[in-house]
């Protein structure tokens, strides 16, 4: 009948500079009116005004006026040579992550621009979703595609509410300078995540409207806040903004499943004093908001108390819910006895905050994971070994710095100038090996990791942990462990620490948000991101437990990554979980893909199967 209000041709960069498209504008203008004047299936969700902006339809979602639209006329806008230098669309795609073999949608695909730098990232086992409503916008795009021999792009013909795309099979949906012209922008949102894989991407590209030097016309712009907000009504999950564009922002949300939409907006916990975190009992919620199987639940309740005969409390959480508590002598609330080893990775989260701080200039010192470890230790002078100078502080927290493992047999409790090498002991005196050359499991190089904390942010180790870290995450009971020193040295905070397990399963769930906690970034992303993967390059077995080496991350460990030594096998376990296993069956563990956290708390010491605890909790998690 007549092109729709809603342009997903056009991605109106300089158009929308002050151009006058008089002719255009009016055509456009008069459909929108008219497309209005007929039955809308959802009028309680738009307002339309007489009075509005001469750039608007006059139709208004919530509280937004929808822009005028722009169609295959103008499509040589699209390919204009200095579209590079205004919006640097090479950063933008870069920005996207794209890999080998996703499938992909390029919604309001105009002449392909975009659609065809996306075509070459995913290669010829990815395909891309072209989709525009204007079937001329279309015929220009496969023209092209096939000037260049591009055969892994897909045309799709939508409408003005649907993209027309298979069900859950997109892993990335773009729109870039579109969604504001949408004429029915809940039900194409709201289409486009029904195209979306569970956990894949919605990302958009929009004009500053924050910026009032961005020279685009107003309605044309959309701000981080408006986004939010209508995207709150969609079953997605906010990621995060990029803002290393010129003038534009790149917002990144992500598909969240029928069960977490059933949950509400994304939960974080209040302080247990407050009510903490919530709990899920009957079979049904179970099933319906944790997305667990009741009868394996129970079964891993079993599976725990028969596990040892240590007092306990453990925890299991799935989209934010209790699933599974047990206690056994220890209150999951408040007992804060030690947690062992697993403080190690507790230790690089706070180590990472400080760095974050530090180059912000908001710490005296400046300090990142690839600096020499002993500037930021002046205690350790003069050095007892020359080569601790090359120590880097992240070889403290992967366990590559070669000071004294504990294959060496050495005690991990002492004194600070113990620790420091300056005692005689030649097992703390000297390096095991040179920085990054091998691999040592070592509880003291992570007491130095406390000491550089100290240094960089002017603050004990545990001061700065409960300012930085624990207040913030709503974190009630914690315990220290301290150590003297001679004069020279005193008397520091090491990075030992006790934690209830439901305080654990704070720091793991901050983790699993990508390092935010309501709407603050408490640990910063690039180390959430980091922990995925080996941090050094050493390969072959650890010197104490005989592990593969590269399970060892930032404080954390690759569960994923083992190999079978020592009984301790990597079956069953998702390849993106991370988990720190302490002596005593101590633990904190949380999988992405499974948004699931785990923690257990014994104050105990002594062996236990650590992984068949994450095990039997993934194979609980329905699909």
């Amino acid at each position: 009948m007549h092109l729709p209000a809603f342009r997903f041709a056009f991605r109106a960069a300089a158009v929308v500079l002050c151009v006058a498209w008089g002719n255009v504008f009016l055509r456009f203008q008069l459909l929108a009116a008219e497309s209005l004047t007929q039955s809308d299936p959802s009028t309680n969700r738009y307002e339309v005004r007489s009075i509005h902006d001469r750039d608007g339809i006059g139709k208004f979602y919530m509280g937004r006026e929808i822009a005028q639209v722009m169609g295959h006329q103008a499509a040589d806008w699209l390919e204009r040579p200095e579209r590079e230098k205004e919006e640097n669309p090479s950063k933008a795609i870069a920005a996207l992550d794209l890999k080998p073999g996703q499938v992909v949608a390029d919604i309001g695909a105009g002449t392909g621009y975009y659609t065809r730098k996306m075509a070459q990232l995913v290669g010829t086992n990815g395909v891309v979703y072209a989709v525009d409503i204007q079937q001329e916008m279309l015929d220009l795009l496969t023209n092209k595609l096939a000037e260049l021999n591009v055969h892994n792009v897909k045309p799709v013909l939508g409408t003005i509410a649907d993209p027309k795309l298979p069900p859950n099979s997109v892993d990335m949906a773009l729109l870039v300078d579109v969604y504001h012209e949408f004429d029915h922008p809940y039900e194409m949102i709201n289409a486009i995540c029904r195209a979306l894989k569970p956990g894949g991407r919605l990302i958009f590209i929009e004009f500053r409207a924050e910026d009032p030097d961005v020279p685009i016309k107003r309605l044309h712009k959309m701000g981080r806040d408006q986004i939010k907000k209508e995207m709150s009504a969609q079953p997605l999950e906010w990621v995060e903004p990029i803002e290393t564009l010129p003038w534009q922002h790149i917002f990144i949300f992500k598909r969240i499943s029928k069960r977490q939409a059933d949950a509400g907006p994304m939960y974080f916990p209040p302080p247990e004093s407050q009510g903490g975190w919530r709990t899920l009992d009957g079979r049904e919620d179970l099933k319906r908001l944790g997305g667990v199987q009741p009868e394996r639940i129970e079964s891993l309740k079993k599976w725990l108390l028969a596990s040892d005969d240590r007092n306990f409390a453990a925890l299991m959480i799935r989209h934010g819910n209790i699933v599974l508590e047990v206690e056994r002598g220890n209150n999951s609330r408040t007992d804060s006895r030690r947690v062992a080893s697993v403080s190690k990775a507790i230790c690089a989260v706070v180590l990472a905050i400080a760095s974050e701080q530090s180059q912000r200039d908001q710490t005296p010192m400046r300090m990142k994971f690839d600096d020499s470890a002993f500037q930021f230790i002046p205690w350790a002078e003069p050095l007892s070994d020359p080569r601790k100078k090359l120590i880097t502080v992240e070889q403290l927290l992967n366990h590559t710095s070669g000071i004294c493992p504990e294959a060496t047999g050495a005690p991990n409790d002492g004194s600070w100038d113990y620790f420091l090498g300056h005692t005689g002991d030649k097992r703390t005196a000297e390096l095991a090996f040179d920085p990054g050359t091998a691999c040592g499991y070592s509880t003291i190089a992570l007491h130095h990791a406390a000491l550089v904390c100290e240094t960089v942010t002017g603050m004990p180790y545990d001061q700065f942990a409960i300012q930085a870290l624990f207040k913030p995450l709503g974190i009630e009971h914690w315990s220290f462990q301290f150590y003297d020193g001679s004069e020279k040295v005193g008397r520091h905070p090491s990075h030992s620490l006790g934690l209830p397990a439901r305080d654990l399963a704070r720091i793991a769930y901050c983790m699993l948000q990508k390092g935010r906690w309501n709407d603050q970034q408490i640990i910063p992303e690039w180390f959430v991101s980091e922990t995925a993967a080996p941090t050094h390059l050493v390969h072959g077995a650890e010197m104490r437990w005989k592990l593969n080496s590269q399970i060892f991350t930032h404080g954390w460990e690759l569960p994923a990554h083992l190999t079978g030594e020592g009984g301790r096998s990597a079956k069953g376990i998702p390849a993106d979980a991370r988990a720190k296993p302490g002596s005593g069956g101590q633990y904190i563990a949380f999988v992405p893909s499974l948004d699931l956290v785990l923690t257990r708390q014994t104050g105990g010491s002594g062996d236990w199967p650590f992984e068949e605890y994450l095990r039997r909790a993934c194979a609980a998690c329905t699909p």
